[in-house]
């Protein structure tokens, strides 16, 4: 597998536990039995869980974008450096932004936030330049 298809994998990866967590502190919050039902009625959480479900929203927008994006370019060019180049910004803005959002850190967040949007821009650049 190429590296550009990799750091589309360790994407996801991030993903699939930005997804856990809010799951994770809410079942550690209110238990199995809680988790098991129907979770019909919203129950109180930490500070921390709410943020990581407003965080895998972001990241979700984020990826709907992202995703399509690294596979045209591995189309177009499989492991050119600059689609790499994006990837490794993409992902390691966004794993900076991750515990900056469950700290409620705000304008450094929105810095990360902006350089992972710069990755993708970057793949843009590549595709149509």
């Amino acid at each position: 597998m190429t590296l550009d298809l990799w750091l589309l994998l360790a994407a996801a990866g991030l993903y699939f536990v930005m997804i856990m967590l809010p799951t994770t502190g809410s079942l550690l919050k209110h238990g199995v039995a809680w988790a098991s039902g129907a979770r019909d009625k919203e129950v109180e959480v930490p500070v921390w869980v709410a943020r990581a479900k407003r965080a895998q929203a972001n990241m979700q927008e984020n990826m709907v974008i992202f995703v399509p994006l690294m596979l045209i370019a591995h189309l177009a060019h499989p492991d050119h450096a600059s689609t790499i180049l994006a990837g490794y910004i993409f992902l390691g803005a966004w794993v900076v932004y991750v515990p900056l959002y469950l700290k409620g850190i705000a304008y450094l967040r929105t810095l990360y936030w902006m350089v992972s949007i710069g990755g993708m821009g970057l793949i843009v650049s590549s595709l149509i330049g």
